[in-house]
């Protein structure tokens, strides 16, 4: 079949009367040549060719000059293959870049629309659960790398209500769990943790990856496989991305589309204010329970005992009375006896090949973590604490 490589466009040029005229786009050997109705020839060579697609239609290909002296323009169908079947490997590849990010964009804004109809279907049919299903499912739209700018931006100005350490016995222990499990828990972002001296038996994750763990939990726990199922359980929060869907449910899905749209800091502010206040860590019943079974499966696949996580558990259950004040609000979250037999449940439906020791000194990492402060304390305000997790893994 004949392969065409003339194509209707035009050209941009000083030289040319008004600086614009149609013309018909050829592909050359080793250029891009533009013949107007006149006979005047302009060419571009492969090498000098700056290559871009937009227009009003976002399928305009441009080809420009490296002194943008000379344009050479075209949105006829073929002539993207038809130049890429001609070009050097590199201008080739440009090629293949550009019309990859053109799709994805075209993905993107399909997603776009899609979340808008949703919102028009629950405005019209006066839907509330449909509106914040809508909410929840803009979710997917937004990059991953909002999390952790949002988590990021909101760690910088919460109150950790205590100091973080870089106790190197401490770091190096929570390193290691960490490691061992980030790779299992979904490998969708990089968790960064920050070990804060308190009391408090808590620990609890932004979205985006960081974590924020307290001396106060380290103690506490009987085990490091304790701490890893608490670990495991923020881990499963920041890939399902409860933190984020917590923040479109608050500010409206409209409000999140239009961060896509460009308007950056309204959103950015509002969703800071709301990580701030620890609005995201009243996670429902649901999201808790969808984090407890990801813990399992993470701690299992890591050569863990996922049972660790339910002893946890029962350890808060008997220890309540005793713990600081900070985490009676346990008792607003679902209930520890029945999480802790669907853990047991699903540990039990988990294959677990093996388990791995740490080769850390337990002991050691728990006298770094400084003594047990048993008696009450005042507990942090809502608007001073991000996450009242206390010990419960959120």
């Amino acid at each position: 079949m004949h392969e065409t490589t003339e194509f209707a466009g035009g050209v941009f040029s000083d030289a040319i009367q008004g600086g614009r005229a149609a013309a018909r786009i050829s592909i050359g050997d080793d250029a891009v040549i533009g013949t107007t109705a006149e006979g005047e020839s302009f060419r571009i060579a492969y090498s000098d060719c700056q290559l871009e697609l937009g227009g009003a239609s976002g399928a305009m290909w441009f080809c420009r000059s490296t002194d943008r002296s000379l344009t050479l323009y075209t949105e006829a169908l073929g002539f993207a293959q038809a130049l890429q079947a001609h070009a050097p490997p590199d201008l080739s590849a440009k090629i293949a870049a550009i019309v990859a990010q053109a799709r994805a964009q075209a993905q993107r804004t399909r997603l776009l629309w899609g979340a808008l109809l949703l919102v028009a279907v629950a405005v019209l049919g006066g839907g509330y659960f449909l509106l914040r299903q809508a909410a929840q499912a803009s979710v997917t739209i937004l990059p991953r790398s909002w999390d952790e700018k949002l988590g990021e931006l909101a760690l910088k100005q919460v109150s950790l209500e205590g100091s973080v350490i870089e106790d190197p016995v401490l770091t190096r222990a929570v390193n290691a769990m960490v490691e061992r499990m980030a790779p299992h828990a979904g490998g969708g972002f990089k968790y960064r943790v920050r070990i804060v001296e308190a009391p408090v038996v808590n620990a609890f994750a932004l979205p985006g990856g960081a974590i924020v763990l307290y001396t106060g939990l380290l103690r506490a726990a009987a085990t490091p496989e304790q701490v890893c199922g608490v670990l495991a359980h923020e881990m499963a929060h920041v890939e399902r991305r409860h933190g984020m869907q917590r923040i479109t449910q608050t500010v409206g899905v409209v409000a999140t589309v239009q961060l896509l749209f460009g308007d950056v800091s309204g959103l950015a502010a509002t969703a800071v204010e709301i990580l701030q206040q620890g609005a995201i860590n009243s996670y429902s019943r649901e999201q808790e329970h969808e984090a407890d079974m990801d813990a399992v499966r993470t701690l299992a696949r890591s050569a863990i005992d996922p049972a660790a996580l339910a002893d946890f558990f029962v350890l808060l259950e008997k220890r309540q009375g005793n713990l600081p004040s900070v985490i009676a609000w346990l008792g607003t979250h679902p209930d520890l006896s029945q999480r802790v037999v669907d853990v047991r449940a699903q540990a039990k439906r988990t294959p677990l090949k093996h388990t791995t020791a740490f080769t850390f000194d337990w002991p050691e990492v728990q006298r770094h973590a400084g003594a047990v402060q048993d008696a009450p304390t005042k507990p942090a305000s809502t608007k001073d604490a991000p996450s009242q997790d206390a010990a419960k893994a959120d």
